[in-house]
């Protein structure tokens, strides 16, 4: 259990607060880049638990400090926020089962299950107050109703499929280029396999194409209240669809902040963060970025058996392969290259992938191949139980012994050690800290000792609390090769006399 073990990450407080004013104020004013599913999902315990958001406070960062801080105890405001996410993790898990079970078996169904619960990453984000966890879900979702869908392509099972597709986006925007392109790619995958498929190709075509448009559109009306509004009281900033038709500025739109946030990411994904890895920043991004990351972020162990899952899984295999390359292909276009948490949803096709290869090894005739499949498979648990509790943080070997030079962002430093740090300051006495820490704790709210901010090229001596993007961004050429006391993976306490 983490949920007391890291403080507060920088989303966390924009996604609960969200929530919380969609249950006591009915509205959608607060951050619409993200669907309101998952917020009034995360944010149901906290409000049944007394917490509030003050929508009264002078400043937007105030209105997000009243989240966790105005009512209650720190450490059981963040557990009541990110116990909310156990619905999306168990919905993901639940789904991946039985899509496995549908395509390759009971074994196989046990086996996906026991890899995509000890993914570390996977465990890691799920236990957060963000959207991963229901971006997990909707995906998971959506290929399991395309699994039933495959087998029988009526009209009952194409409506499913368009609900399935509905509830992703209301689970986070991604899922809206995220879900059909893995849907088509195991489309393509069974067509050159399956004649029956490529005979029915026009009738099913035609199916598609009445029925899960209007019916998905209906399902993401309804997951927005079937709210209405004009073209025209779309914020300008936000604006981005409304030149694409030469039609009535007052024309009426069902759902107007699904286009609103919608377009807010359009416009965050084009770039204007910066971002680092492998020793450059920049803020147009890099196409390698998220296979870099994947490659750093996964146990060896499953990394292998998906490379080798052409081979030992065939063409089950090669579905899911096929799902999770197509997420990662549009996903490369993107310019926010700032965590692998963004490609989350590919790891349920890819531990699909996995887990038709592991069966497949298993069920092979010869003791050594049986033999490496539980090797690799006992080495997956093996390393997600070490690294309890840095789960998000989380490299593996081919990352060295500082990952922080590989990548730095949410990927190992998301504001999440401030407890930590804490603990270490009132267990060696300090009475005076200087800070360059990332994320938004409020170090006097949480009781920490006289603090100042830490410069990066002026030095300064006593106690320095500087955290591992601030060292990667900002230089702090005086502190190198001081030696410095790791607080989790994200902080490095010094010492200076």
């Amino acid at each position: 259990m983490t949920y007391r073990v890291f403080s507060e990450i920088a989303d966390e407080a924009t996604h609960v607060g969200a929530g919380l004013e969609l249950i006591e104020l009915h509205r959608n004013l607060l951050h619409r880049e993200n669907p309101p599913l998952p917020r009034l999902v995360l944010a149901a315990a906290p409000y049944l638990g007394g917490m509030r958001f003050n929508a009264n406070a002078p400043t937007y960062s105030s209105q997000l400090h009243s989240v966790f801080y105005d009512r209650g105890e720190y450490e059981r405001n963040l557990l009541l926020a990110r116990a909310g996410n156990l619905v999306f993790f168990i919905i993901a898990a639940l789904a991946l089962a039985a899509w496995t079970r549908r395509e390759l078996g009971d074994v196989a169904s046990i086996i996906a299950t026991l890899l995509f619960t000890t993914q570390p990453i996977l465990l890691g984000y799920s236990a957060l107050a963000t959207h991963e966890a229901a971006s997990l879900a909707g995906i998971a979702v959506v290929l399991l109703a395309m699994s039933r869908w495959l087998e029988e392509r009526s009209n009952a099972r194409t409506a499913q499929l368009a609900l399935a597709f509905g509830f992703s986006v209301l689970c986070k925007f991604s899922c809206l280029g995220f879900a059909p392109l893995a849907c088509a790619a195991i489309y393509v995958v069974r067509f050159a396999r399956d004649s029956n498929l490529r005979r029915t190709f026009a009738r099913d075509a035609v199916r598609i194409v009445a029925i899960v448009p209007p019916l998905a559109t209906l399902a993401i009306w309804a997951g927005y209240g079937f709210t209405i509004g004009r073209i025209a009281n779309l914020p300008p900033w936000y604006g981005k669809f409304s030149g694409w038709t030469l039609i009535d500025p007052n024309r009426i739109v069902p759902a107007p902040t699904f286009f609103v946030g919608l377009s807010r990411v359009v416009e965050v994904s084009s770039g204007g963060y910066r971002a680092y890895a492998f020793g450059e920043v920049t803020t147009s991004g890099w196409w390698w970025y998220f296979p870099a990351a994947v490659a750093l972020k996964t146990t060896l162990a499953f990394l292998l058996l998906v490379v080798i899952g052409a081979r030992w899984g065939k063409w089950n295999a090669m579905e899911g392969l096929a799902a999770s390359l197509a997420m990662l292909a549009i996903a490369m276009t993107s310019k926010l290259d700032i965590g692998v948490r963004y490609v989350l949803p590919m790891y349920v096709p890819l531990t699909f992938a996995a887990a038709a290869c592991a069966t497949a090894m298993l069920r092979d005739a010869r003791r050594v191949i049986r033999a490496t499949a539980i090797a690799m498979l006992a080495t997956h648990v093996v390393v997600s139980a070490i690294a309890h509790p840095d789960y998000f943080p989380f490299f593996n070997a081919l990352a060295g012994r500082e990952p922080s030079r590989r990548l730095i962002d949410s990927n190992i430093d998301w504001g999440q050690d401030v407890l930590r740090l804490r603990a270490a300051l009132t267990e060696l006495h300090v009475t005076h800290v200087s800070t360059a820490l990332m994320g938004p704790a409020d170090l006097d709210a949480l009781g920490f000792p006289e603090h100042d901010y830490a410069s990066p090229v002026q030095p300064s001596r006593g106690w320095i609390a500087v955290s591992e993007g601030a060292i990667r961004l900002m230089g702090w050429s005086w502190l190198a090769d001081r030696p410095h006391r790791k607080i989790g993976r994200s902080i490095r306490l010094y010492y200076v006399r």
